[in-house]
Parts: C-alpha cells; structure tokens; sequence
C-alpha cells in the first residue's frame, strides 16, 4: 500500500514521547533553530559580542535590566560583593561605585544574595544576606518610657459662680484642690478668673502656672478635684482618658513637657494613642510613645540605585520614615525587623517586601513608611503586614504581580494575596492556593497572565505554567515540559521571558546551551508549545536577560568574560551571516520515526507490516540552503539541495531503521515551511 503524509511544519519542536503518541509537527530533537507558524523553520540568529569586562571574571553577579521606556535608554545592572556597575546595551560602562551594603558573606553567591525591582528611575536593591536592624536612636531622644509620668497638670476650665435654691438667690462657687490644698471661687460676684485661681492655688502646691493652667515636675502624688463634681476642672500626670479633657492649647508649655498618654475607656473599645503639644502656643497634635525605637537602621534596609542624568546613577541608603505615631502594641515594628528581606516587588503602589512568612508592603504611594500615620483610624492606606495562612513553616521566597493578584512562590506551595479593592490592611489576607516545590535559586518570571518557575526532577528541570483556571477561581500549575521529561538539565540558574514573542528562554549551570521554549496560544487553547536548543560554540553561559528584541547572552570564553546579544525577532535568512561571535555553529533538525494516518490514529511499523520510506521532500524558501542526512543502518548519504537539484531526498528505508537529519550548510541560512513523506506500507502474510 503507497501512503503518503504531509507535515505542515515542525512547530511544536521537540517531543520525547512515544513515537505513536507525538505530534507531526513535532521532532527528535533540534538544535539552534527558530519555530514559527508564519516565519517557518529557520535557523537561529547569531550571537553578535558587544564588549568585554574581565573585572567581573571569578564572580557570578547578580543582573538587573533597566528600561526607561523612552526608546532611548537601557541599562544592565550588575552587582557583586560589596560593589555595583551599570552598563549601558552596548556593554559601556556608564557608572560604578562600592557600598558596605553590597557585601555578602564569603561562599555565598552574588547571583543568589540580591533582589531588585525599578521604580521610575529609583532602583531597589535587597541584599537578602543582610538582617534588618532596629534603630540606635529613641523616640523623643530619651529611654525613659515613663518619663510622661514625670509632669503633673491641673487645668482650671470653669469659674463662672452659679445660682441655686429659691428662686434661684443662692449663688454657689466651686472650690479647687490638689492633694488636699483647696482653693475657692470667691473674689468677685462674677466669679474669679481661672488664670487668677491657678496663679494662686500653684503658689499654695508650689508649683508653677501659665494662664489657667497649672504645672508642677513631679512623680510624686498628684490628686485633684473640684466641687463640681470634677467638671470645672482637669488634672493629670501623663496619662488620661479622652483628648476632649484637655485645653485646646497650653499656652507656654510645650514639647517633652506636655506628653500624655490617652487611654481611652472600656466603653467605647479605644486602644488609645499618645499626644503632645510640640512648640508653645500650638495645638495638641497625636505622636509616638517615649523610649522606644524610632525606627530602622537604614544602612541594613534596602537601598536604592537612582538615574541622576544619563549614565549617571547614586547608589545609597534610602530616607525610611520613623516611627512617630503610638507605640510598641498599636504601631509595631514591621515583621521583617530582625529577618532577612528575601524579594521585594511593586504592587498596586506600594513597595513590598518579603520576610520570613509573611508580606510587608508599605504606605499606598509612600515607598518610605513602613509605619501606620495613626493610631487614632487604621486607614485604608496604611502599611500592610500579613502572615501565611497555614500552620506549616512557608519559606516565602518570590512575589510576582497575577491576574490583578499578588502571587507569593514559598519552597513547596503557593499563596494569592487577596483582599478588597482597594487593598487594605483590614482585608489583606494571604490564603495557599496550590502546592508545588520550585527551584528557589531561579526567580519565577510571567508573561501576561501565566507564571512559569522551574523545579529539579532528578537529573533534570521540569517548567510549569501556573494559571487561573478558565471560568473559576482555582489556579493550576501545568507541567510545560511534560513531553520533554530529560531534555532539560537540572539546577537551572537562570529562567527569562519575553512578553512580546512569548518565548522562555532557560539555562543550567556551566554550560553552552540555552533551551527555548516557544508557545501560541489561540484563545485559551495552546496551539504551540515547543522545547529546543540553542548551543553557544567555545563559550560558558552565567547569566541571560531580555530586553526589547534581543536575549543578552553574558558568558566567558577563554579568558575573557563577555557581553554578547542574539536577536529573537525574524531576520531575513537569506542575508543573515549565521556564524557567532564565538566560533561557527550548526543548526540541525532530527526528525521523528516516521509513521502515517489511518483511522484517526499514527501508525508505526509494527507487527502488522512494515514500513517503507522512499522519499522526503522538503517545501522550503527560495534560496534556503540545507543537507538531507539520511542514516540507514550502517549506511548514511547526504543530500544537498542545490546538488540534487531541489529539496527531495530518495531514502528507501524501514522508517524504524532510519534516521533522518536537516542540517544547515556552512553560514548560510535555511527556512523550512513543510514536509512530505511518501513510502509503501507492506502488511505481513499470515499464515492459513
């Protein structure tokens, strides 16, 4: 029986399943091409050397890019222990510096150690080896958390002579006493003025006065009432109930001075909060407790890499804002003081950190306060700081903006930081959603709205997607490299993405290679989702990034440590040079054992018949250029297009016996649109 079979293109790449169960377009395996449905099988564009830094060669630094989204300005960042070096894409060094902050402990690595994220033209910087300390300092420059009780008040507020009995003839006056010392209203029929009778009842205590108001430093006893019942009249120590109780101002008493603690009552469930009037003659006006910590050792918080001008950048610490309003119970010091910060990101304006199990984000749109402004409201704006909810130990390690969601990567499981919108400290609440292990050294990276992280499987990498579930509210993490189990090494240090060709690019440890992964989606199904190769001749890879059209290739050949870009937009093949900045490369494509179509499903040579294939033709461009490598037993014979007169190769071979290579010729280019196979399928006699 003659049979015949087209393929269409080899966009899905590599598969590694069973021959029966693979794609047409799939292959054995490929090697340092491009897949495309519209631009065909091409091969890969070359690596082109931009420049060489060999100041950097015995360190594995950390990378950051930088996009100032005018179409003018891009910078890669590098950071190594104790130092930092921006770069412009043409590999010129544009800045450096050194700071205490950068350095990370001897053995550890500078790729692992920091986090970045860019704001505007401010870059953050976390060094995760670093633990956040407390301030030096202390609130209101003293260590005396009692030192309010030290100043004793008495505010005369009425002395106007009321009347009573019949018809109202009997006046009645009020009498004002501190710790037992009276003092009455009786100087004039219209009662005497409050600065009068504090001037005088302050003589008789020993104290002082200032309008109505009078003052004494004491600790000692302080008791005070008047015969009204106590409401003609305020006294305190430092401490009182409700803010309505004392003067709108204090006249010349300010500062330190005038602390007080309002406690609020039983009643109404207030938690309270502290007061002061800071200079004389002003308000009351709500601040921080005495005697604690101001707020954070900024030169242990991270810091910031700012643009100043073109090429010009100062890297320093960042201006966190102190504590100044409650005290250690209503305005605690946020979770990550006395931890390691282990990511920082951006979301819905606030900066955000991670810290131990739980996620710090800042003021909405005050990058520098970890604080709440009051203790009086909790506003919706104020400071997040939640924990997990699980009982197990999270080991939070990566925040990464999803599907208007906060997606949290902790070792073993996943989180979604939920709450209202806006996102409020009342509602914020990180719930697990999902349990899969990640590789932590590599940072989880989106395009659009999937996430994809790797993990180890044994020997080798496994890549997942992680997605919302069309029509639900569950996410899902599906495997990416489910049909390519062993093609991926293992330990991947490095996982990038380019959002505008939707394109993975991954690479292991020491070593030459890049694998790429290609992916089309139609609607919500994918239509494409293809493994392969790249190989870099002579040279070993340390780090990749994105930026616009280009994969920054950063790798050591020889003794030089380089800066190299391969464009991942299509090139005309046919002008292309394709040899790389580090020596000549091939691209290869080793195609699947043939089978054919018969009754919706791939048959192979089996124990029905056997297979023959006779001849494959090639639908490729004008002026593709590539070899037909045709292995049959101990036999191989090479086909070349323009030898032969076009792109058919004449095999006559059992497909399971034969294998079958394209290969490209020299530096020139090849792109391949379709196959076709024709072969005779011979069914085996049976015995009668």
């Amino acid at each position: 029986m003659e049979v015949n079979q087209t393929i269409p293109s080899l966009v899905n790449a590599v598969s590694q399943q069973a021959p029966e169960l693979r794609h047409d377009t799939s292959v054995d395996e490929m090697i340092n091409c491009t897949v495309s449905f519209t631009e065909g099988t091409k091969r890969r564009n070359p690596l082109v050397e931009v420049a060489i830094d060999n100041s950097l060669l015995g360190h594995t630094p950390f990378i950051h890019t930088y996009e100032r989204g005018d179409g003018t300005e891009s910078y890669i960042i590098a950071i190594i222990s104790g130092a930092w070096k921006v770069y412009d894409l043409a590999g010129v060094l544009q800045d450096s510096g050194t700071n205490s902050y950068l350095t990370i402990p001897a053995g550890a690595l500078a790729s692992e150690s920091f986090a970045m994220v860019t704001v505007g033209d401010t870059t953050f910087v976390v060094n995760k080896t670093k633990t956040v300390a407390e301030s030096t300092t202390y609130t209101h420059s003293t260590t005396n958390t009692d030192i309010h009780r030290s100043h004793a008040y008495y505010w005369v507020k009425r002395t106007y002579i009321s009347y009573g009995g019949a018809d109202n003839a009997v006046k009645n006056t009020y009498t004002y006493t501190i710790n037992g010392t009276t003092n009455s209203n009786k100087d004039t029929e219209n009662g005497a003025k409050s600065d009068l009778i504090a001037s005088t009842l302050a003589s008789q205590v020993g104290a002082s006065s200032s309008g109505s108001i009078i003052y004494k430093a004491t600790t000692g006893t302080w008791n005070t009432s008047d015969s009204w019942g106590n409401q003609a009249s305020e006294g305190w120590q430092g401490v009182l109930k409700k803010l309505q109780d004392l003067p709108n101002t204090m006249g010349s008493y300010s500062g330190l001075q005038t602390l007080v603690n309002v406690t609020g009552d039983e009643k109404n469930g207030f938690e309270g909060f502290w007061a002061w009037v800071k200079n004389a003659g002003e308000a009351w006006v709500e601040t921080v407790a005495p005697g604690i910590k101001d707020g954070f050792q900024n030169s242990t918080m991270p810091h910031t890499l700012t643009r100043t001008s073109i090429g010009n950048f100062t890297f320093g610490e960042f201006a966190y804002y102190d504590r100044d309003k409650g005290d250690e119970l209503s305005n605690a010091m946020p979770s990550f003081v006395g931890q390691n910060i282990a990511d920082i990101f951006f979301y819905r304006n606030r900066l955000g950190f991670i810290s131990g199990d739980n996620i710090i984000m800042s003021e909405t749109g005050i990058y520098e306060n970890f604080f709440r402004t009051t203790v009086t409201d909790l506003l919706d704006t104020d400071v997040v700081d939640v924990a997990v909810d699980t009982n197990s130990v999270a080991n939070l390690k990566y925040a990464i903006p999803f599907n208007q969601n906060l997606l949290v990567f902790g070792s073993h499981a996943q989180y979604i930081l939920g709450g209202e919108k806006p996102l409020t400290p009342s509602t914020a609440s990180l719930a697990q959603t999902t349990n899969y292990p990640i590789n932590i050294a590599v940072a989880p990276t989106p395009i659009g709205p999937n996430v994809y992280f790797g993990l180890d499987v044994g020997d080798f990498a496994q890549v997942r997607e992680y997605y919302n579930v069309p029509g639900s509210t569950g996410n899902e993490a599906q495997d990416i490299t489910a049909h390519v189990p062993t093609y991926i090494d293992h330990h991947l240090i490095a996982i990038e993405a380019s959002t505008k060709y939707d394109m993975l690019f991954a690479i292991p440890p020491g070593s030459n290679e890049i694998y790429v992964y290609n992916q089309t989606w139609e609607g919500e199904e994918k239509s494409q989702s293809a493994w392969h190769r790249w190989e870099i001749p002579n040279a070993t890879i340390f780090n990749i990034k994105v930026v616009a059209d280009d994969l920054l290739v950063m790798y050591d050949e020889g003794t030089d440590r380089k800066l190299g870009k391969i464009s991942i937009k299509s090139e005309d093949f046919t002008t292309t040079v394709y040899t790389d900045a580090t020596g000549t490369y091939s691209s290869e494509i080793t195609l699947n054992e043939w089978g054919f179509q018969s009754g919706g499903q791939t048959k192979v040579d089996n124990k029905t018949g056997r297979l023959q294939i006779r001849k494959l033709t090639i639908q490729d461009r004008t002026d593709s250029d590539q070899d037909i490598e045709v292995v049959v037993g101990p036999h191989t014979k090479v086909f070349h297009r323009h030898i032969q007169g076009g792109p058919t190769a004449t095999i006559m071979g059992e497909s399971q016996k034969t294998s079958i290579k394209i290969k490209s010729v020299g530096s020139t280019g090849f792109c391949i649109d379709s196959l076709n196979l024709t072969g005779r399928f011979t069914t085996k006699s049976r015995a009668v």
